[in-house]
């Protein structure tokens, strides 16, 4: 009887670049593209964008004014139990 000694970083080195070799090859064979289903609404989609721009940047104004806010409004100082 013969036995090999398994090298468990060898393993796990295979392992990964089993990983890394097949699965994305499986993955992209299951993929297909037709130009011709392709349907895209460039109005719509420049609707999406600019009103994610707009709350990204209204939640920014938000987030900057708390914070000098809390000499105006005296519950968003920070002895207040509203920041725990």
């Amino acid at each position: 009887m013969v036995r090999f000694k398994i090298n468990k970083h060898l393993l796990f080195s295979f392992s990964i670049l089993v990983l890394l070799v097949v699965v994305p090859y499986l993955v992209v064979r299951e993929c297909t593209y037709d130009k011709e289903k392709e349907y895209r609404d460039r109005a719509k989609a420049l609707r999406y964008k600019i009103t994610a721009l707009v709350s990204i940047l209204i939640a920014s104004a938000i987030g900057v004014c708390i914070p000098l806010m809390r000499k105006v409004v005296l519950a968003l100082s920070p002895e207040k139990n509203i920041f725990f």
